[in-house]
């Protein structure tokens, strides 16, 4: 995991996940919808499937494999040694050769071992793809392949499903606006917004947001001050209440009701001095 996640909090809800599915028949599942860490996994998914499919493809896929395959299992000394290629094309060429040939193994309809392994050959792409890209026309790729992996595990599962990122990434913000302590932006929008586009209201958004304190942003906690003034979390921070949940789709007077639908900016993930805008303040619950 990232270094965000490496934390005694994150932890703790893996671990009751387990404790919940303890003897149940209806297990929760938990899996990744990014493909920015692919690893070498996925290219011996799609060749174990190929060679049970097709094996007098196997060699050519292997070929292909072969270009891009990662020559280390640190995913991470994987990504700097593309970045630095001078020349990625190849890269791109023969990922998108292995996605041709597995979307071509003969298969019945419906098929479900060959949509995951065109699936995972996809993620192949994706991953090649996004590190080709400018940095900053990186996370609206980011993001909106976010939303239809998330999309396509729906509906090959067709459950209940929790979408746990970043609140960046969830909310509902097709103009999502980031800026940092030294005045650069990213600019995107969420898979919160590519969500609520294609299931409406069947999407919520969940936020969560504090008043001051401390959170994990790599290897040293990011002290992080008192909301600054027109920043939402302030009428909140002075209900007097410790900890609260609010469902901002609740009926409200007018001027509730119109203080929830202007645009809100909060706390940016860049520590003090990043802020985030481009979203409602009614897009989910808090």
């Amino acid at each position: 995991m990232s270094p965000q996640w490496r934390s005694r909090e994150v932890a703790d809800v893996l671990r009751w996940l387990r404790a919940f599915n303890d003897g149940r028949p209806d297990k929760v599942r938990f899996t990744g919808v990014e493909y920015y860490l692919t690893g070498p996994d996925a290219y011996d998914d799609v060749a174990a499937h190929v060679a049970a499919a097709a094996p007098e493809r196997a060699a050519e896929l292997g070929g292909h494999l072969a270009a891009v395959r990662p020559a280390t299992d640190d995913v991470f000394a994987h990504i700097q040694a593309y970045a630095s290629a001078p020349d990625q094309e190849p890269y791109l060429r023969h990922a998108r050769a292995v996605r041709d040939l597995v979307a071509a193994v003969p298969h019945a309809p419906g098929d479900r071992d060959h949509a995951t392994a065109v699936h995972t050959a996809d993620q192949i792409v994706a991953f090649y793809e996004h590190f080709a890209l400018p940095e900053p026309d990186s996370h609206a790729f980011r993001d909106e392949h976010a939303a239809a992996n998330l999309r396509w595990w729906h509906e090959q599962t067709g459950g209940k499903t929790a979408y746990w990122a970043a609140a960046p990434h969830t909310a509902d913000a097709a103009r999502m606006r980031i800026t940092s302590p030294d005045g650069g932006e990213l600019r995107f929008a969420g898979a919160g917004s590519h969500l609520r586009e294609r299931y409406g209201a069947r999407y919520l958004s969940i936020g969560f947001t504090f008043e001051r304190g401390s959170v994990s942003g790599g290897p040293q906690p990011i002290e992080l001050p008192a909301p600054a003034a027109g920043w939402f979390e302030q009428p909140f921070a002075r209900s007097g209440l410790d900890a609260f949940v609010l469902d901002l789709r609740s009926p409200a007077p007018p001027p509730v009701r119109e203080w929830l639908d202007a645009p809100l900016t909060t706390r940016g993930p860049m520590g003090p001095g990043s802020t985030t805008d481009g979203g409602r303040r009614r897009s989910g619950s808090t």
